[in-house]
């Protein structure tokens, strides 16, 4: 190991010395909801006797803009957003529709 003397004149063979190498952007641009709705007009859903049809999608987490260094770091996720945490958030999707007899 190398010794080194540090700003205040201790020796010290610890690779301690602050550095701001690793600092980067963590701006990012989230899409967390989206729905997506169309409503069917009532001439062609009565022809076939229903009152009102709906066909509907949900996404959630959908998509993240972010630096490429924070690609797997989510600020929104437990234990500090870290690989190896918690669960990454989900991203979920959800088709449907509704109809009315």
């Amino acid at each position: 190991t190398t010794t080194i003397e540090d700003v205040n004149g201790f020796l010290s063979s610890v690779n301690a010395i602050t550095s701001s190498f690793w600092r980067v952007s963590s701006t990012r641009i989230t899409m967390n909801r989206l729905t997506i709705a169309y409503t069917i007009p009532k001439a062609l859903v009565q022809k076939v006797g229903i009152k009102s049809a709906r066909v509907f999608f949900n996404g959630g987490n959908l998509l993240t803009f972010c630096n490429k260094l924070l690609k797997y770091v989510d600020p929104e996720a437990g234990d500090n957003g870290r690989q190896g945490g918690d669960f990454p958030i989900n991203r979920t999707y959800t088709f449907g529709f509704n109809l009315n007899f």
